[in-house]
């Protein structure tokens, strides 16, 4: 299992399954809470999800003829999730 769905790791072989966080949603998500905290709203104990990617690959024992193509780009995804 690998980080981030980089050019690099699909090279190796067996390719590798990596998970893939949407570092820019966490950064602005962070920053929302912190700006609420510096405006004296509570903030403490909140859970926040942000949804990452798995893109399955040889590594987890997947056959390469079946996953052809990774999943959809989580950025698109995410985004919406954290504005509704």
């Amino acid at each position: 299992l690998g980080y981030c769905n980089s050019e690099f790791i699909r090279v190796l072989h067996p390719t590798l399954t990596p998970v893939s966080l949407p570092a820019y949603e966490m950064g602005v998500r962070a920053a929302e809470l912190l700006w609420m905290k510096l405006q004296g709203k509570d903030v403490d104990e909140q859970e926040v999800k942000i949804c990452g990617q798995l893109y399955i690959r040889e590594s987890c024992g997947a056959a390469e003829a079946d996953r052809t193509q990774d999943l959809p780009d989580v950025g698109t995804t995410t985004r919406r999730q954290i504005t509704e």
